[in-house]
């Protein structure tokens, strides 16, 4: 699939034009190789996608809308945008979607007012650190928890909110194993639930301990090798260390 894809500098270009009330139009170049029609059809699809949720979430700015947003773009983004392995990296692409495709949910998601109007994080946009952009880190979480073994292949990409996945999984390379992430989730959010307020619930461990487990396993990765675990291994590993923080 051929992508049109966005340099940091044009997005910064972009998004410094909007912030002072002024429209900008990126240039932009390819990437991937293969069909352009086909790459066509996934940003329309992604359009889609977009609109229907803006829909559904775009008048709420509550806490719990934000929360049940992520989960439902995370899954439905993964299904519309199926990126060829070799461009899962390509921070130029992810800049694109964000920026172009996907533009006012990052605004939705993110925004918040100031003297200025609405103000949005740059990071969000794909124009700091990597994990920050919207669409990355909602379409690799879907990728991480897909669970072909499930009826329901997303369950567990629907677990938990924006902390857990972001400062748990991505952020501490938990996604290099699918696994490890897939028993993760599984511990930390046992059933399917709901969520109240930015939270999921039930969840086994609060959030204040749950970031001492982050800790704990991060010491574990410096020497054992988490992604040569399979799941039941990860799941040992999880639940021994995690015995003394369920209190």
């Amino acid at each position: 699939m051929i992508f049109p894809a966005l340099s940091g500098t044009e997005a910064a270009l972009m998004y410094e034009s909007w912030r002072s009330g002024r429209s900008y139009e990126p240039s932009t170049f390819e990437v991937g190789h293969g069909s352009r029609e086909a790459g066509s059809a996934v940003l329309a699809g992604i359009k889609t996608v977009c609109a229907e949720l803006l829909e559904k979430y775009g008048s709420r700015t509550d806490t719990q809308a934000f929360a049940e947003f992520d989960g439902e773009c995370a899954v439905r983004l993964h299904k519309a945008c199926p990126i060829p392995a070799f461009l899962i990296g390509s921070d130029s692409l992810w800049r694109y979607i964000a920026c172009v495709e996907m533009w006012e949910l990052v605004v939705w998601r993110h925004g918040s007012e100031d003297e200025s109007g609405v103000s949005v994080g740059k990071d969000n946009f794909g124009l700091g650190g990597r994990w920050e952009s919207l669409p990355k880190r909602l379409w690799m979480r879907a990728e991480v928890a897909f669970d072909p073994s499930l009826d329901e292949p997303y369950e567990l990409a629907v677990r938990g909110g924006m902390d857990f996945w972001t400062s748990g999984v991505i952020r501490r390379l938990y996604a290099g194993s699918r696994p490890f992430t897939r028993a993760l989730v599984r511990f930390q959010f046992p059933e399917a639930g709901e969520f109240r307020g930015r939270e999921y619930r039930p969840q086994t461990l609060s959030l204040g301990a749950v970031r001492e487990l982050y800790k704990r396993l991060r010491h574990f990765q410096a020497f054992t090798a988490l992604a040569t675990l399979d799941e039941t291994g990860a799941k040992e590993l999880i639940e021994s260390i995690a015995a003394d923080l369920r209190a």
